[in-house]
């Protein structure tokens, strides 16, 4: 049982994203990319799909989203937030840095730290208007098949996409333990065109030799991990023998990986093994 108000916390280990850079430019493209090179194994080099495991049990917390204000300051050509929210009431307050005033924004609390809360005037804001102020959402996730240790992260500056993910999600309840497809292409309005992106939730089911295969491998680790021992280390012995049959078909070419091998070593092979086992719902509650 878990700890109430306890939420987990997952490092973020790599960006995926759907759009590159040509001459120093950027250009939105339909498929998805990432420096993680998990991604590129799993759904080739230009997919416009892909798997995805939920880390977090709510919308909140899966996908984040807001408005940003971002400036360059003078001093070191660095950028920073000017202004934010997370809040998605009818009455939103958003943190402004003191630096750039609240003329034309009540004041609603006791400035914290650098930053005055003020009430967000969300569409109806000058900055928004002009442009400078964006909404973002930021979705974190496990690649279907993929680590389940340290998540992914997709950040993205659209409407489009955040109006079209986020009432999905927040009507779906528990998002972990479900498998979801994200896919990404172009959409039109006018003489604009942009990439958009949909999830959808998909079945899984085995019926293809490498799901037989998989499912044969993480039986016995499945034993391994539940049988009972003398001691630790009996049980760590038993344990990882079977976790390294079950990662050659989980997560082919694992071996050759050090940041893997070197993440197994960190958190232990019983820790690792109910990691792989949890990503296929098979570890006992």
């Amino acid at each position: 049982m878990g700890v109430p108000g306890m939420k987990p916390k997952y490092e973020v280990r790599g960006k995926v994203r759907t759009g590159i850079k040509v001459n120093g430019k950027p250009r939105s493209v339909d498929y998805f990319l990432s420096d993680d090179p998990e991604l590129a194994e799993l759904f080739g080099d230009k997919p416009s799909k892909i798997r995805i495991r939920f880390a977090h049990s709510s919308v909140d917390d899966a996908f984040s989203t807001g408005l940003e204000w971002w400036t360059r300051r003078k001093s070191d050509k660095k950028n920073q937030l000017a202004c934010y929210t997370k809040d998605s009431s009818d009455q939103p307050v958003a943190l402004r840095m003191e630096a750039y005033g609240t003329d034309g924004f009540e004041v609603v609390g006791p400035k914290k730290d650098i930053r005055i809360p003020i009430r967000c005037q969300s569409r109806d804001c000058p900055i928004l208007k002009k442009g400078d102020c964006k909404p973002m959402g930021r979705l974190v996730f496990f690649l279907d098949g993929g680590r389940s240790d340290a998540v992914l992260q997709l950040d993205t500056k659209s409407w489009n996409t955040i109006e079209r993910l986020e009432p999905l999600l927040a009507a779906a309840g528990d998002l972990r333990g479900r498998v979801w497809e994200l896919a990404v292409a172009f959409e039109s309005k006018g003489a604009k065109r942009f990439p958009v992106l949909s999830i959808q939730e998909v079945a899984v089911n085995v019926n293809t030799e490498q799901d037989v295969a998989i499912a044969d491998k993480l039986v016995p680790l499945l034993g391994a991990l539940t049988a009972t021992y003398p001691g630790a280390d009996e049980k760590n012995a038993a344990v990882r023998a079977e976790l390294a049959g079950a990662l050659d078909e989980t997560n082919p070419g694992w071996r050759d990986k050090a940041e893997f091998v070197d993440r197994i070593k960190e958190i232990g092979v019983v820790k690792a093994a109910e990691g792989l086992l949890s990503k296929y719902d098979l570890l006992p509650a």
